[in-house]
């Protein structure tokens, strides 16, 4: 069943042909949202309603998703917790107004969108944030990071097909020994190709990538006046 953004009665679940569930109310966006932007801020839900003027059990009920904020509480939470309101109803997957317009563009989540910012220096225009957006920015625009990507992606489906949980290990060692003794057998001229041995000829070029990247990286840099620029001194 598709998450809810907000609970539903047991009327409206019956009027939109959907079943009732009080789980299923407390794990809609709405109230989880509120959950998870509380326990980060590291406040009580006694805290939380002085801040915003109602009792303890109101918050608890927003939270189980039995109950609902009018316009100007909901106001109050976007106003407490620093975020938009878009992000608490479900419009949006981005917590911070400056994150809105770049989240609709990529569908990143908050976690993702907060640590580029955290990568780009927060959009402060000092020294030490202009040298971690640099090198960031330049290896972003590199074609080699974008290959590595896909040899991540390629990477991940074949170790979901070959690793089975708690057995990565074993299942190299058979692989391996069943290729040593094929490789004794025919004096050296076969060998079996498997997908665990494919796995790790990706790992491998991803290294090589991420290395040719980096090296794209100090080229793009040196044709920008050089990293001098960017020394903390």
């Amino acid at each position: 069943m598709e998450q809810l953004v907000f609970p539903v009665t047991k009327k409206e679940a019956e009027k939109r042909g959907i079943s009732y569930s009080s789980e299923n109310n407390k794990n809609a966006l709405f109230p989880s949202r509120l959950r998870t932007l509380r326990a980060e801020k590291g406040i009580s839900q006694a805290a939380f309603a002085a801040a915003l003027g109602v009792s303890k059990s109101t918050i608890g009920l927003y939270e189980t998703g039995d109950t609902l904020p009018d316009a100007k509480t909901l106001y109050d939470m976007a106003k407490y917790f620093s975020v938009t309101s878009d992000y608490l109803l479900g419009l949006s997957d981005a917590d911070k107004q400056e994150f809105h317009d770049f989240a609709e563009a990529t569908h990143f989540s908050r976690l993702t969108l907060s640590n580029l910012a955290a990568l780009s220096g927060d959009g402060i225009d000092n020294r030490p944030a202009r040298r971690k957006r640099a090198a960031f920015e330049y290896l972003l625009i590199t074609q080699e990071f974008s290959e590595i990507i896909t040899l991540l992606q390629e990477y991940l489906d074949m170790k979901e097909i070959v690793w089975p949980k708690g057995n990565a290990d074993k299942l190299l060692e058979l692989y391996g020994d069943a290729d040593k003794k094929i490789s004794e057998i025919t004096g050296g001229n076969l060998h079996i190709a498997t997908s665990a041995l494919l796995a790790e000829t990706l790992l491998t070029k991803a290294q090589n990538q991420l290395r040719s990247a980096f090296e794209q990286v100090k080229e793009n840099v040196d044709k920008c006046g050089g990293w001098k620029q960017y020394m903390p001194y």
